[in-house]
Protein backbone atom coordinates (compact mmCIF):
# COMPACT_ATOMS: atom_id res chain seq x y z
CA UNK A 1 0.00 0.00 0.00
CA UNK A 2 1.05 3.56 -0.54
CA UNK A 3 2.23 5.54 2.55
CA UNK A 4 -0.81 7.81 2.28
CA UNK A 5 -3.31 4.92 2.10
CA UNK A 6 -6.08 5.83 4.60
CA UNK A 7 -6.70 2.25 5.80
CA UNK A 8 -3.03 1.46 6.43
CA UNK A 9 -2.41 4.74 8.24
CA UNK A 10 -5.41 4.07 10.46
CA UNK A 11 -4.22 0.53 11.17
CA UNK A 12 -0.74 1.79 11.95
CA UNK A 13 -2.04 4.33 14.44
CA UNK A 14 -4.31 1.82 16.16
CA UNK A 15 -1.73 -0.94 16.38
CA UNK A 16 1.38 0.98 17.40
CA UNK A 17 1.12 -0.11 21.05
CA UNK A 18 1.53 -3.71 22.26
CA UNK A 19 -0.79 -4.81 25.04
CA UNK A 20 -3.24 -1.96 24.47
CA UNK A 21 -5.53 -0.64 21.80
CA UNK A 22 -4.71 3.03 21.41
CA UNK A 23 -5.64 5.99 19.27
CA UNK A 24 -2.78 8.38 18.67
CA UNK A 25 -3.48 11.92 17.53
CA UNK A 26 -0.71 13.81 15.68
CA UNK A 27 1.90 15.38 17.93
CA UNK A 28 4.33 17.01 15.54
CA UNK A 29 4.34 18.67 12.14
CA UNK A 30 1.79 21.51 11.97
CA UNK A 31 1.06 20.74 15.62
CA UNK A 32 -0.13 24.14 16.82
CA UNK A 33 -3.62 22.77 16.27
CA UNK A 34 -3.17 19.45 18.02
CA UNK A 35 -2.43 18.06 21.44
CA UNK A 36 -1.32 14.57 22.41
CA UNK A 37 -4.20 12.14 22.85
CA UNK A 38 -3.60 8.57 24.04
CA UNK A 39 -6.76 6.53 24.71
CA UNK A 40 -5.88 3.21 26.32
CA UNK A 41 -8.72 0.69 26.21
CA UNK A 42 -6.92 -2.21 27.86
CA UNK A 43 -4.47 -2.64 30.68
CA UNK A 44 -0.88 -3.45 30.00
CA UNK A 45 2.43 -1.83 29.24
CA UNK A 46 2.65 0.30 26.12
CA UNK A 47 5.60 -0.54 23.93
CA UNK A 48 6.26 0.66 20.40
CA UNK A 49 5.60 -2.00 17.81
CA UNK A 50 7.31 -1.40 14.49
CA UNK A 51 5.31 -2.38 11.42
CA UNK A 52 7.12 -3.36 8.26
CA UNK A 53 5.52 -0.95 5.80
CA UNK A 54 8.00 1.92 6.13
CA UNK A 55 5.65 4.21 8.03
CA UNK A 56 6.99 5.83 11.21
CA UNK A 57 5.83 4.57 14.61
CA UNK A 58 3.59 7.59 15.08
CA UNK A 59 1.74 9.65 12.54
CA UNK A 60 1.54 13.40 12.12
CA UNK A 61 0.17 15.65 9.38
CA UNK A 62 3.42 15.82 7.41
CA UNK A 63 3.55 12.02 7.13
CA UNK A 64 1.01 12.27 4.33
CA UNK A 65 1.35 15.83 3.05
CA UNK A 66 3.76 18.70 3.48
CA UNK A 67 7.34 18.50 4.64
CA UNK A 68 9.52 18.88 7.71
CA UNK A 69 9.01 22.67 7.36
CA UNK A 70 5.23 22.58 7.74
CA UNK A 71 2.36 20.22 6.98
CA UNK A 72 0.93 22.11 4.00
CA UNK A 73 1.71 20.69 0.53
CA UNK A 74 4.02 20.16 -1.18
CA UNK A 75 4.17 17.25 -1.06
CA UNK A 76 0.54 16.45 -1.84
CA UNK A 77 -0.95 13.13 -0.73
CA UNK A 78 -0.25 11.79 -4.22
CA UNK A 79 3.40 12.78 -3.88
CA UNK A 80 3.20 15.75 -6.27
CA UNK A 81 5.23 18.89 -5.63
CA UNK A 82 3.94 20.94 -8.57
CA UNK A 83 1.80 23.99 -7.87
CA UNK A 84 -0.15 23.09 -11.02
CA UNK A 85 -1.44 20.06 -9.12
CA UNK A 86 -4.65 20.90 -7.27
CA UNK A 87 -3.37 19.06 -4.21
CA UNK A 88 -0.45 21.51 -4.00
CA UNK A 89 -1.61 24.76 -5.57
CA UNK A 90 -1.13 27.89 -3.47
CA UNK A 91 -0.91 26.18 -0.07
CA UNK A 92 2.51 27.62 0.75
CA UNK A 93 1.61 31.05 -0.65
CA UNK A 94 -1.20 31.19 1.91
CA UNK A 95 0.37 29.49 4.91
CA UNK A 96 3.56 31.54 4.90
CA UNK A 97 3.39 35.33 5.13
CA UNK A 98 4.41 36.95 1.87
CA UNK A 99 4.89 40.41 0.41
CA UNK A 100 1.16 41.17 0.26
CA UNK A 101 -0.49 39.71 3.37
CA UNK A 102 0.13 37.86 6.60
CA UNK A 103 -0.12 34.06 6.94
CA UNK A 104 -3.43 32.27 6.52
CA UNK A 105 -4.09 29.45 9.00
CA UNK A 106 -5.13 26.00 7.76
CA UNK A 107 -8.54 26.27 9.45
CA UNK A 108 -9.44 29.25 7.26
CA UNK A 109 -10.00 26.80 4.40
CA UNK A 110 -10.23 23.35 6.01
CA UNK A 111 -11.84 21.77 9.03
CA UNK A 112 -8.93 20.42 11.04
CA UNK A 113 -9.13 16.68 11.70
CA UNK A 114 -9.81 15.64 15.29
CA UNK A 115 -9.13 11.91 14.96
CA UNK A 116 -7.82 9.21 12.65
CA UNK A 117 -11.16 7.47 12.22
CA UNK A 118 -12.50 9.98 9.71
CA UNK A 119 -9.21 11.42 8.47
CA UNK A 120 -7.83 10.49 6.02
CA UNK A 121 -11.22 10.16 4.38
CA UNK A 122 -12.16 6.45 4.35
CA UNK A 123 -13.51 6.83 0.80
CA UNK A 124 -10.40 8.60 -0.47
CA UNK A 125 -12.23 11.84 -1.25
CA UNK A 126 -10.22 15.11 -1.53
CA UNK A 127 -10.05 17.44 1.45
CA UNK A 128 -13.21 19.51 1.79
CA UNK A 129 -12.86 23.27 1.52
CA UNK A 130 -14.81 24.82 4.39
CA UNK A 131 -14.16 28.54 4.61
CA UNK A 132 -13.40 30.10 7.97
CA UNK A 133 -13.87 33.55 9.43
CA UNK A 134 -11.47 35.52 7.28
CA UNK A 135 -12.88 34.54 3.89
CA UNK A 136 -16.38 35.47 5.16
CA UNK A 137 -15.53 38.88 6.64
CA UNK A 138 -18.04 41.68 6.07
CA UNK A 139 -20.67 39.28 4.76
CA UNK A 140 -18.62 37.75 1.96
CA UNK A 141 -20.02 34.49 0.54
CA UNK A 142 -17.00 32.54 -0.76
CA UNK A 143 -17.44 29.65 -3.17
CA UNK A 144 -14.84 26.98 -3.98
CA UNK A 145 -15.16 25.29 -7.37
CA UNK A 146 -12.86 22.30 -7.65
CA UNK A 147 -13.54 21.81 -11.36
CA UNK A 148 -12.09 25.22 -12.22
CA UNK A 149 -9.82 25.40 -9.14
CA UNK A 150 -11.18 28.84 -8.25
CA UNK A 151 -12.19 30.62 -5.03
CA UNK A 152 -14.86 33.20 -5.86
CA UNK A 153 -16.33 35.84 -3.58
CA UNK A 154 -13.79 35.63 -0.75
CA UNK A 155 -13.10 38.68 1.39
CA UNK A 156 -9.37 37.94 1.04
CA UNK A 157 -9.41 38.53 -2.72
CA UNK A 158 -11.65 41.57 -2.80
CA UNK A 159 -15.02 39.86 -2.99
CA UNK A 160 -16.71 42.67 -1.04
CA UNK A 161 -15.06 45.58 -2.84
CA UNK A 162 -16.36 47.73 -5.67
CA UNK A 163 -16.02 46.08 -9.07
CA UNK A 164 -15.66 42.56 -7.66
CA UNK A 165 -18.16 41.12 -10.12
CA UNK A 166 -16.00 42.31 -13.02
CA UNK A 167 -12.79 40.74 -11.76
CA UNK A 168 -11.90 37.06 -12.33
CA UNK A 169 -11.82 34.66 -9.39
CA UNK A 170 -8.30 33.65 -8.32
CA UNK A 171 -7.12 30.32 -9.69
CA UNK A 172 -5.70 28.04 -6.98
CA UNK A 173 -3.18 26.37 -9.29
CA UNK A 174 -1.87 29.58 -10.85
CA UNK A 175 0.88 30.59 -8.45
CA UNK A 176 2.60 33.53 -10.10
CA UNK A 177 3.08 37.28 -9.76
CA UNK A 178 -0.14 38.22 -11.56
CA UNK A 179 -2.72 37.19 -8.97
CA UNK A 180 -1.22 39.00 -5.96
CA UNK A 181 -1.20 42.29 -7.90
CA UNK A 182 -3.25 45.32 -6.82
CA UNK A 183 -5.45 45.21 -9.92
CA UNK A 184 -6.47 41.61 -9.32
CA UNK A 185 -8.25 42.26 -6.01
CA UNK A 186 -9.31 45.91 -5.93
CA UNK A 187 -8.03 47.81 -8.94
CA UNK A 188 -5.22 50.33 -9.17
CA UNK A 189 -6.62 52.70 -8.14
CA UNK A 190 -9.66 50.93 -6.64
CA UNK A 191 -13.05 51.42 -8.23
CA UNK A 192 -16.09 53.03 -6.66
CA UNK A 193 -15.77 56.14 -4.53
CA UNK A 194 -11.99 55.87 -4.19
CA UNK A 195 -9.96 58.91 -5.35
CA UNK A 196 -8.49 58.52 -8.81
CA UNK A 197 -4.90 58.32 -7.60
CA UNK A 198 -2.21 55.66 -7.54
CA UNK A 199 -0.26 57.36 -4.77
CA UNK A 200 -1.49 54.82 -2.21
CA UNK A 201 1.02 55.86 0.46
CA UNK A 202 -0.57 59.31 0.70
CA UNK A 203 -3.57 57.90 2.56
CA UNK A 204 -2.35 54.42 3.48
CA UNK A 205 1.18 55.20 4.60
CA UNK A 206 1.09 52.66 7.44
CA UNK A 207 0.52 49.89 4.92
CA UNK A 208 2.05 50.95 1.58
CA UNK A 209 5.50 52.24 0.68
CA UNK A 210 6.05 55.18 -1.66
CA UNK A 211 6.90 52.73 -4.47
CA UNK A 212 3.55 50.95 -4.08
CA UNK A 213 4.85 47.83 -2.38
CA UNK A 214 3.27 46.64 0.87
CA UNK A 215 5.10 47.96 3.90
CA UNK A 216 3.26 45.98 6.56
CA UNK A 217 1.55 42.80 5.27
CA UNK A 218 -0.18 42.24 8.63
CA UNK A 219 -2.18 45.45 8.08
CA UNK A 220 -3.21 44.48 4.56
CA UNK A 221 -6.23 42.21 3.98
CA UNK A 222 -6.81 42.19 7.75
CA UNK A 223 -10.48 43.20 7.85
CA UNK A 224 -9.85 46.94 8.30
CA UNK A 225 -8.78 49.83 6.09
CA UNK A 226 -6.04 51.87 7.74
CA UNK A 227 -6.12 55.39 6.35
CA UNK A 228 -4.67 58.87 6.73
CA UNK A 229 -6.36 61.68 4.84
CA UNK A 230 -4.31 64.90 4.51
CA UNK A 231 -6.38 68.06 4.62
CA UNK A 232 -6.28 70.36 1.55
CA UNK A 233 -4.94 73.11 3.78
CA UNK A 234 -2.41 72.09 6.40
CA UNK A 235 -3.73 74.80 8.68
CA UNK A 236 -7.36 73.73 8.47
CA UNK A 237 -9.14 72.25 11.45
CA UNK A 238 -9.44 68.48 11.53
CA UNK A 239 -9.73 65.43 13.74
CA UNK A 240 -6.93 64.81 16.17
CA UNK A 241 -4.53 62.21 14.83
CA UNK A 242 -0.92 61.12 14.75
CA UNK A 243 -0.74 62.81 11.37
CA UNK A 244 -0.72 66.32 12.79
CA UNK A 245 -3.20 69.19 12.80
CA UNK A 246 -5.60 69.33 9.88
CA UNK A 247 -5.37 65.64 9.02
CA UNK A 248 -7.68 62.70 9.68
CA UNK A 249 -6.60 59.13 10.33
CA UNK A 250 -8.15 55.91 11.52
CA UNK A 251 -9.32 52.47 10.49
CA UNK A 252 -12.56 51.50 8.80
CA UNK A 253 -14.12 48.06 9.01
CA UNK A 254 -17.11 47.22 6.86
CA UNK A 255 -18.46 46.02 3.55
CA UNK A 256 -19.04 47.86 0.33
CA UNK A 257 -15.92 50.01 0.40
CA UNK A 258 -13.37 50.48 -2.28
CA UNK A 259 -10.18 49.58 -0.43
CA UNK A 260 -8.91 46.37 1.16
Amino acid sequence: MQPHDPTRIRQKSLLSCKGATSLLAPTTGHAAFFRVTLLTLALGSCERSALSDGLPATQDCSTCHGSNVNAAPPKAVNGSSSTRDIGVGAHQAHLIAGQVAGPVACNECHQLPADLLTHPDPLGRPAAVIFGTKARLHGAVPVWDRASATCAGTYCHGGMLSGAADRPAPIWTQVDARQPSCTFCHGYPPAGNHPNSQDCHTCHGDVVNTDGTIKNPTLHIDGDVQFYVPAPDAGAAGAASTGGAGNTSGAVSGAGGSSP
